[in-house]
């Protein structure tokens, strides 16, 4: 019994120490700039790694939401880390106030990233006003993922990385492509 007890205190710490996070992100979605807190950050390691972080906030007026997991085939800070199955992005913006906002929300399948030709599982890029949304589904994407720093520090693991992005449709009207601009992310586990 005291082996069963002791076992399930290790799996709790074990699973606690991996979801706790700091760290914060930064970007420009279509000409908005979000800056936000890290709210939960996992790495899951398998065959490849899976670099998962979400950082939100909500008041009366505003909420935002930025959702990002990153398949990576390794852990490195080599320029271009190459992202594999599994990358998927979210991101979420409404006013309130104005009831206007926009979405992005786009997940990759195996062989079809940094590939223009052939589109995501799912993707779509909407626009909210007055209440209402208009969305267009993504057929074409250009995506840059950068590691730039890992290091150890203070018993702590520090990722430090950017991505940048491009998500057209040939449906929406012309100059309603959405861009991720000057994303920065800093991760402590």
């Amino acid at each position: 019994m005291k082996k069963m007890i002791l076992f399930l205190f290790l799996i709790a710490s074990f699973t606690l120490a991996q979801s706790h996070s700091q760290g914060n992100i930064s970007l420009v979605f279509n000409d908005e700039k979000i800056s936000l807190p890290i709210n939960s950050a996992s790495i899951q390691k398998g065959e490849s790694i899976l670099l998962r972080f979400k950082a939100e906030y909500n008041d009366s007026s505003v909420q935002q939401m930025v959702a990002i997991e990153i398949g990576l085939n390794k852990l490195s800070s080599k320029p271009d880390a190459e992202t594999l199955e599994g990358t998927r992005i979210v991101i979420y913006t409404r006013n309130n106030k104005t009831q206007s906002g926009k979405d992005l929300s786009i997940w990759f399948n195996e062989n079809e990233l940094n590939n223009e030709k052939n589109k995501s599982e799912g993707a779509h890029y909407g626009v909210y006003n007055k209440g209402k949304r208009v969305s267009w589904e993504i057929n074409s994407v250009s995506m840059k993922v950068d590691i730039i720093s890992i290091n150890y520090i203070d018993d702590a693991l520090h990722i430090i990385g950017k991505l940048s992005g491009t998500f057209k449709s040939t449906l929406a009207p012309e100059g309603q492509d959405a861009k991720i601009e000057e994303c920065k992310f800093e991760i402590v586990i």
